[in-house]
């Protein structure tokens, strides 16, 4: 069973994935074209896999096109690195 803190852990990763989803519906911001939506994830668990799986369902349905490029970013320095040169 998650401790409280995985929980706190849990909603704070879930706040920061729809405030950024919000700010992805600005009407000025947008054009018809593909945007690229980057997702970090800091661990392999199952519910961060479920709140990329609704967040994605959301911006599935926009009348806006979104592809998408996950990172599983671990203590490795290097995984940084990747995801800047991406």
């Amino acid at each position: 069973m998650p401790t409280p803190r995985g929980h706190i852990k849990t909603l704070i990763a879930a706040f920061i994935l729809f405030t950024l989803a919000g700010m992805l519906f600005l009407p000025a911001s947008f054009s018809l074209e593909s945007k690229k939506v980057v997702v970090l994830l800091s661990g392999d668990l199952q519910p961060y896999k479920e709140a990329l799986a609704g967040f994605k369902e959301k911006l599935g349905a926009s009348p806006y096109s979104f592809a998408y490029e996950e990172f599983l970013v671990g203590a490795d320095a290097k995984d940084g690195d990747l995801i800047k040169e991406k």
